[in-house]
C-alpha cells in the first residue's frame, strides 16, 4: 500500500476502481430499505464525512482517503465473489482511527486480514460477510465476554486476534489438518461450516437474518451497536436444518 508521501492520483484512481466496482456481479446491500448497488465513492463518501464532522485536517482527511480506496481494492481483488458490500461501519471504524492517529497500525491489520483471508491465499475464504457482519467478532467475544464485551466490532484488539488466528490456521493447512485441509489443488473456496454457501443460499440466509434483525452487526448503519450473544453459527445452522426440511 503507497504511503503518505506517495499519495494516488486520487480522482483517476477513484474513477477506475469505480468502474472495476461496477463490474462486480453482486455489490448489494443488507439494509432492508434499499436494493440498489453500493458504490465505492459512497462507502469512501461515508469515512469521509466522519472526519469532516470532527473537524480533521485537509491532510488528515486526504490520507485516509488514498487507504480507504486502496482498502476497497483490496478487498475486490481479494473477494471477488463477496454478495453483500455494506462496509459502512468498518469505514467509520478506519475513519476514527485515523482521527485517533492509529491510522497505520489499522491499516496494516485490514491489508493483512483482506489479503490473508481471502480467495487468493491458503485460507480461501469466498466471503466478507463473517468479517464485516460481525459473525467473526461475536463468536469471539462470546469466549471471554468478561475481558472482550467493551470491545466494539473492528476494535483494535479484535483485528489483532484476526491477523493472529490466520497464522494459526496457516499452520493447520500446512499440515492439511481435517478442519483446515490444504486446498491448494483445487479451485475451490473453502466453507468451515456444515451448511451450504453457495450464493443462491448465502443470499437467503443473509436476507433472512438482515430482515428478521438477527445479524450480530448491521453493518450498513455506522452507529449499530453490535451484538454478541445471539450464538450466530448455531443460528445459521437451525436455519439451514431448517431450510433443509422443508425443501423436502
Amino acid at each position: 500500500m503507497k504511503s503518505s508521501q506517495n499519495p494516488l492520483n486520487r480522482p483517476v484512481y477513484s474513477s477506475q476502481l469505480e468502474k472495476k466496482w461496477q463490474n462486480l456481479k453482486y455489490c448489494f446491500s443488507l439494509d432492508p430499505k434499499r436494493s440498489d448497488r453500493i458504490s465505492s465513492l459512497e462507502l469512501c463518501t461515508v469515512g469521509v464525512d466522519f472526519l469532516k464532522s470532527h473537524h480533521a485536517s485537509p491532510a488528515k482527511i486526504s490520507r485516509f482517503e488514498d487507504s480507504c480506496y486502496q482498502m476497497l481494492q483490496n478487498a475486490i481483488d481479494h473477494y471477488p465473489e463477496n454478495i453483500f458490500w455494506d462496509l459502512q461501519y468498518l469505514i467509520t471504524a478506519f475513519a476514527n482511527a485515523h482521527l485517533e492517529k492509529k491510522g497505520t497500525e489499522y491499516e496494516a491489520l485490514i491489508h493483512e486480514l483482506l489479503t490473508g483471508y481471502g480467495v487468493r491465499s491458503k485460507i480461501k475464504f469466498q466471503f466478507l460477510h463473517d468479517f464485516i457482519y460481525g459473525f467473526d467478532w461475536a463468536r469471539w467475544v462470546a469466549d471471554d465476554p468478561k475481558t472482550r464485551s467493551h470491545v466494539p466490532p473492528f476494535g483494535l484488539p479484535f483485528l489483532h486476534y484476526m491477523a493472529n488466528r490466520k497464522a494459526e490456521i496457516l499452520q493447520l493447512i500446512a499440515v492439511n489438518h481435517c478442519e483446515y485441509p490444504d486446498l491448494s489443488r483445487n479451485n475451490r473456496p473453502r466453507n468451515r461450516y456444515k451448511f451450504d454457501r453457495s450464493p443462491p443460499a448465502e443470499t437467503r440466509m443473509l436476507r433472512f437474518l438482515a430482515k428478521n434483525h438477527l445479524l450480530p452487526l448491521k453493518a450498513w448503519n455506522p452507529n449499530s451497536q453490535g451484538r454478541w450473544a445471539i450464538h450466530p453459527t448455531k443460528l445459521r445452522n437451525n436455519l439451514a436444518n431448517l431450510e433443509c426440511h422443508q425443501s423436502r
